[in-house]
């Protein structure tokens, strides 16, 4: 996955966790169509970002074994909980405020520049408020 990743011409490559038997339809669907193309990645045509699914094939017991050959069987998923993707699709804040709230926050420190980012904060307002 390094290897394939630095030999590639892009500037930012987007490598996600999603497996393609995970429960959303979309996922499921969109890795149906990598698999059918026998690739791994796609750009996303909105943002024209190149997106990365090395977990195409697997399932939750192909990644339990691998784990368990490295003696880390006991490891739990994070899930999307600070994963700065959240940003890049502002209708995901009302599907998950909180995590979106996360999500956003952890985009600023990695200095991930998007137009969600440019907002003033609303603590901003409240310091300003007080004084």
């Amino acid at each position: 996955m390094t290897r394939f990743i630095r030999g590639l011409d892009e500037d930012c490559v987007l490598v996600l966790g999603l497996k393609g038997f995970d429960g959303a339809i979309n996922r499921f669907y969109w890795m149906c169509k990598l698999r059918e193309k026998g690739v791994l990645y796609r750009r996303h045509r909105r943002n024209g970002m190149l997106y990365y699914y090395p977990l195409r094939d697997l399932r939750d017991r192909d990644i339990t074994a691998i784990l368990a050959e490295w003696g880390m069987e006991h490891i739990k998923s994070s899930g999307c909980r600070l994963c700065p993707i959240f940003v890049m699709f502002p209708s995901w804040r009302r599907k998950d405020p909180e995590t979106w709230a996360r999500s956003v926050a952890f985009a600023r420190k990695l200095g991930v520049d998007c137009d969600i980012l440019h907002q003033t904060e609303l603590e901003v307002y409240v310091e300003e408020a007080r004084e």
